[in-house]
């Protein structure tokens, strides 16, 4: 609420450009998310962003899933589907990574960080499905556009994919498709994009207010982080979404009728897949530890729930070729059903007390304004918004309320 304030009362007066520029300068260096998002606020007046923007949202996160199943499907490794048959597996892709993040609300439908992190994603997805297949003379264009979107709005996952290039360009993980000019521009874009978020002044500034630790320390909290985040955070996210993507079952290229091998499926395809997804959320966490001196927000854990959406969708299609799943629809759909109902639960307890304490906050707001009595509020007089920074006295910006036309100057007592 602070953030999507404050970026809206620049954006009136300093224009999109100009938005992006003064957080570059001063404290947020994510450009390409910043212009994004920028473009929206821009259009306050005319239409109602909010809800405009998180329908477009849901419209590229499914059309990134209906690109990568059909890459898919012409790499021969799931059926044949009907138009209408991909896009409601594309829903539920999606609904298996929204119950996969560590923090929808911020992931998804807080506007500021959603184009920092939902849409970072989105691109990955949709830069996985050109990948995967034929080259078009369209992808020369397209994904350095995408690499650069994601270099400049995600510095973790810019770092992310730097790395895995690397590995896979020095040749030390051998993989059967070549390196092709597009994979070489993708990830020129991605470090282009990085780089220019790198050399904002922001950054430093943003830095400088952030714990520096040492590398011993980085390695023992991201050890730390890394097991904590495996066994106390993902636990309950992982059944969620394996109950969600268990439909995925009926995806599979063809059903094998061998008799069930727990221990062949498991040595061929679980462990190496969970090893994989451990080293991969120890580097993450390592990384994110010495950027921000802790691992950091939930929403910036994102990379990890797409990497866990994505390994929970391969192992369930894989199970049916084990026949490893002889459920019937009707079971599927019950424990889907369940799994939804407890997700549900999960967020209507969580928006009933932010929504409940930002309404009493927004009516303190407007009666003020309304008796024009008074020009100022302290910080105990409103009431916290919970699970935002604004819950924060100090993080709060008087210039933030001006993007709601109400001049009112919110201080602590003792200043």
């Amino acid at each position: 609420m602070h953030d999507d304030l404050t970026l809206l009362k620049i954006v009136h007066e300093q224009g999109v450009v100009g938005g992006m520029q003064h957080f570059w300068l001063y404290w947020n260096t994510r450009w390409t998310a910043l212009l994004w998002i920028n473009c929206w606020y821009a259009q306050w007046d005319y239409l109602s962003p909010p809800i405009v923007y998180h329908l477009l949202t849901l419209l590229f996160m499914c059309g990134s899933f209906f690109r990568v199943l059909q890459s898919l499907e012409k790499k021969f490794l799931i059926r044949n589907l009907s138009f209408l048959e991909r896009c409601t597996y594309s829903v539920i892709c999606f609904t298996g990574l929204i119950a996969a993040s560590y923090s929808i609300g911020d992931t998804w439908f807080w506007v500021n960080t959603s184009a920092m992190y939902g849409w970072n994603l989105g691109c990955m997805l949709y830069a996985l499905a050109i990948l995967l297949r034929a080259r078009k003379n369209i992808d020369y264009l397209v994904l350095p556009l995408l690499g650069l979107y994601i270099g400049g709005a995600g510095e973790l996952s810019a770092v992310m994919l730097i790395a895995i290039s690397i590995v896979l360009f020095s040749g030390v993980v051998r993989i059967k498709q070549k390196i092709e000019l597009r994979n070489i521009l993708f990830t020129g874009a991605i470090i282009g994009g990085f780089a220019i978020a790198f050399a904002g002044n922001g950054h430093e500034i943003r830095s400088a207010a952030l714990p520096d630790i040492g590398f011993l320390q980085m390695f023992m909290r991201g050890i730390y982080f890394t097991f904590k985040t495996i066994c106390f955070h993902s636990p309950l996210r992982i059944v969620i979404t394996v109950l969600l993507l268990l439909p995925l079952v009926t995806l599979a290229n063809k059903q094998s009728s061998i008799t069930l091998n727990w221990k062949i499926f498991l040595r061929r395809e679980v462990l190496p897949l969970l090893l994989y997804w451990f080293v991969f959320v120890m580097i993450h966490t390592c990384i994110i530890t010495k950027l921000m001196g802790d691992y950091g927000p939930p929403r910036a854990w994102s990379d990890i729930s797409l990497l866990t959406m994505l390994m929970i969708s391969w192992l369930v299609i894989s199970a049916s070729n084990y026949a490893l799943i002889l459920f019937s629809i009707k079971p599927i759909m019950m424990m889907v059903c369940i799994a939804l109902a407890v997700l549900c639960i999960q967020q209507e307890n969580v928006l009933s007390k932010y929504s409940t304490a930002l309404d009493e906050r927004m009516n303190v707001f407007v009666k003020v304004d309304r008796d024009k009595q008074r020009d100022t509020l302290f910080f105990d007089e409103i009431a916290p918004v919970y699970f935002l920074h604004s819950a924060d006295p100090g993080f709060v910006d008087n210039a933030a309320w001006t993007g709601l036309k109400i001049p009112i100057v919110i201080k602590k007592r003792n200043e």
